[in-house]
């Protein structure tokens, strides 16, 4: 789980560096003035950052933070489908592994609860 997450935060920053270079800007960088723009910025992060930091310290129930942070991510997603349709679609694809991954470490854990 570890890695996909990490994936997921390194797949974003690929997204900004690409909209950059680019000029096609998704929602979260949009040309704000001052640092409201660089703390929208840094939106999309938060979602894997908090799923990795509950994998590090061995939060109990990491697998509803995953699915959580999934959903955020879609949510994100859908907005940039309207604007920058490759870059949503791209988000989609990491919102849904995540999901996937968070589901299948639900599975997982719930298993081997028993024993």
């Amino acid at each position: 789980m570890y890695v996909l997450w990490l994936g997921i935060l390194l797949a974003f920053a690929a997204i900004w560096a690409a909209s950059t270079q680019i000029g096609l800007s998704t929602w979260w960088l949009l040309p704000r003035p001052g640092s409201l723009r660089f703390l929208i910025g840094l939106l999309p992060f938060v979602p894997p950052a908090a799923v990795l930091l509950a994998v590090v310290t061995a939060v109990n129930r990491v697998w509803l933070i995953g699915c959580l942070a999934s959903v955020a991510i879609a949510l994100i997603a859908v907005v940039d489908l309207t604007r920058v349709t490759r870059f949503g679609v791209i988000e989609c694809v990491l919102a849904a592994s995540g999901m996937l991954c968070s589901i299948a470490s639900w599975t997982g854990s719930t298993s081997t609860a028993g024993r």
